[in-house]
């Protein structure tokens, strides 16, 4: 996939991961998908027992 096309065209999202990061530059814009096949999800803490103690580690930052 072109990055460059990304962040613009919905015809790249992925129906099975929602995604509400708009700035990532795989979030397909206007839409509520992420742009990729899979995502890894891993832990920001030992144990995590919230949302928030847990990061999608395919972010990227739209420039």
């Amino acid at each position: 996939m072109n990055e460059k096309t990304l962040n613009a065209n919905k015809l790249f999202a992925n129906k099975s991961i929602e995604c509400s990061v708009e700035n990532c530059a795989y979030h397909c814009t206007g839409d509520k998908y992420c742009a990729l096949d899979k995502i890894t999800v891993a832990p920001n803490t030992p144990n995590p027992k919230e949302v928030a103690q847990t990061d999608c580690y395919n972010f990227r930052a739209v420039n």
